[in-house]
């Protein structure tokens, strides 16, 4: 938590890059997300800013050892999230084929994005008809269609 009250999440304008890995049976959108970054050196991925990169050096991407490390490590990755996509601005690229509600993308990152007035689009696309379009799912916790209706 310390790392990410204190070091920077930050992103270049139109550069962040955001994948879903959800319980799928691959990392197919990670390993998308990654050969992306490195064709586009201008955008980046949230694990490669400095706070990132400090949060995997602590091994908070690591199986956790009990379901209490498992909360704990879940609550501070989506932190991590929303501080990251609050400072981020224009379009975000998503690599999110398969996302689905148990997953940070949909729970944690789309809503993050939905609230940010910096962010315009997603993949390109306006990111209030990204979810109409896009994201095929029902959640729970918050009704998404009163916030895209805004």
């Amino acid at each position: 938590v310390e790392a990410i009250d204190n070091l920077s999440v930050e992103t270049p304008e139109n550069g962040l890059v955001l994948y879903s890995v959800s319980y799928l049976k691959t990392e197919e959108n990670k390993q998308k997300a990654l050969r992306f970054v490195e064709d586009y050196p201008q955008k980046m991925l949230l694990e490669q800013t400095e706070c990132g990169k400090k949060l995997l050096e602590l091994g908070l991407e690591d199986e956790a050892e009990t379901p209490e490390d498992h909360v704990k490590q879940h609550e501070i990755w989506s932190m991590f999230l929303r501080k990251g996509i609050a400072e981020a601005r224009g379009n975000v690229t998503a690599f999110v084929d398969s996302a689905d509600a148990c997953g940070k993308f949909l729970d944690v990152c789309l809503l993050a994005i939905l609230d940010n007035d910096s962010i315009d689009t997603i993949n390109d696309v306006d990111k209030f008809d990204f979810v109409n379009e896009k994201v095929k799912w029902k959640h729970l916790g918050r009704n998404i269609d009163v916030i895209i209706k805004k």
